[in-house]
C-alpha cells in the first residue's frame, strides 16, 4: 500500500535556477535585473552584461542561429544563458549583450547593422527602422556603451605617491553630495531620495494633524522638503530613470497633499484610474504640474 501511494504522489520540485546579479551575486529574474542594477548599482541597462567586450578590439565574429525543437531561439555565443521566441529578438539580444557580433537567421542571412544603434536590421522590411523608438533607445545604449569604454580605460591609469600606489575611491562627499568617480549622479539621486522620504514621512504627518489646507502644505513642502531632495542637484545630470525617481515621488506627496488616493493602476493611454472624483483627480493633476513647474525649474 505504502508503494503505490508513492506511485500516484506528485514528483518533488526544483529549485528555479535565476541568474546571478554580476556586481553583488544576487539571484533573480532576467526580469527584475535591469532594475535592479538602475536601484542598486546605478547601472543602465545597456551595460548588463558584455561590459568587457567593449573595450576588447577584436574582429566581429558571425554566429549560426539554430532554432531549438520547443521553437524557441537559444543564442549560439558560448556560455550565454540567452533565450528568446523569434529572430527579431534574437537580433536585438545581440545588440545589447554581443555589440561586437553578428547573428546568421536562417532565411534572414546576415543583416547588415543600423549605424544609428548597431541592430542587425532588414530595412527592406523596415524602412523607418531610423525613426522607431527602439532605434532611438539603442543609440542612446550605443552612447553609453562609449562611455562605459572611455570610463574604463580610465580606471586603468594607477597614480603612484613615493612608489606606492593610491587606492582608487569610487565615491565620496564633497560639500555634503556624493560624488562618483565615473559621474554617475544616480548615486547622490538615491541619497536624497532616501533622506526626503525621511523628513517628507514626519512632515506629512504635522501637516495633516493639523489640517492644513493643500496650498499651505505646498508651500511647507517647497520650503522644506526641497530643499532635501534637490541639494546639489544644480549639476545632476540625470538619466529617464533617476527623472522618473524625482517625479514619482512628487506624485505621490502632492496626492498626499490634496488628499487623493493614488492611481490604481496606469492605463495605456496614459490615464489613472482613481478612487474619488473627477474634480479631484483634475485638482491633483494641476497640483502635479505645479509642483514640476516649481520644483525643477
Amino acid at each position: 500500500a505504502e508503494e503505490e501511494h508513492h506511485k500516484h504522489m506528485w514528483p518533488p520540485l526544483l529549485p528555479v535556477q535565476y541568474p546571478p546579479c554580476d556586481h553583488c551575486g544576487l539571484e533573480m529574474s532576467a526580469k527584475s535585473l535591469p532594475g535592479h542594477l538602475e536601484s542598486q548599482h546605478g547601472i543602465y541597462r545597456s551595460r548588463v552584461i558584455d561590459r568587457d567586450l567593449v573595450l576588447d578590439d577584436r574582429e566581429s565574429i558571425t554566429y549560426a542561429a539554430m532554432q531549438s525543437p520547443s521553437g524557441a531561439w537559444d543564442c549560439p555565443v558560448p556560455d550565454c544563458p540567452g533565450s528568446v521566441q523569434t529572430p527579431w529578438n534574437l537580433r536585438r539580444h545581440f545588440r545589447d549583450r554581443h555589440p561586437l557580433d553578428f547573428v546568421n537567421v536562417p532565411g534572414e542571412g546576415v543583416l547588415p547593422k543600423c549605424p544609428r544603434c548597431d541592430m542587425q536590421t532588414n530595412f527592406a522590411n523596415s524602412p523607418n527602422h531610423e525613426r522607431s523608438k527602439m532605434c532611438r533607445e539603442g543609440a542612446e545604449r550605443k552612447a553609453q556603451y562609449a562611455a562605459a569604454a572611455a570610463n574604463a580605460r580610465a580606471l586603468e591609469v594607477e597614480f603612484t605617491a613615493y612608489g606606492e600606489t593610491l587606492e582608487r575611491v569610487e565615491v565620496f562627499k564633497y560639500l555634503g553630495r556624493l560624488m562618483a568617480m565615473d559621474d554617475n549622479d544616480m548615486h547622490a539621486v538615491r541619497h536624497n531620495l532616501k533622506k526626503a522620504r525621511g523628513v517628507w514621512k514626519r512632515f506629512s504627518v504635522l501637516l495633516h494633524r493639523e489640517n492644513l489646507p493643500p496650498r499651505v502644505c505646498g508651500m511647507f513642502y517647497k520650503a522644506v522638503i526641497q530643499s532635501v531632495l534637490l541639494y546639489g542637484s544644480e549639476t545632476w545630470s540625470l538619466s529617464d530613470s533617476s527623472m522618473r525617481r524625482l517625479e514619482g515621488f512628487h506624485f505621490l506627496a502632492a496626492c498626499r497633499m490634496a488628499r487623493v488616493n493614488r492611481p490604481r493602476r496606469v492605463r495605456r493611454d496614459g490615464t489613472c484610474q482613481w478612487s474619488r472624483t473627477h474634480r479631484r483627480m483634475t485638482y491633483t493633476k494641476r497640483w502635479v504640474c505645479f509642483l514640476f513647474a516649481t520644483t525643477l525649474r
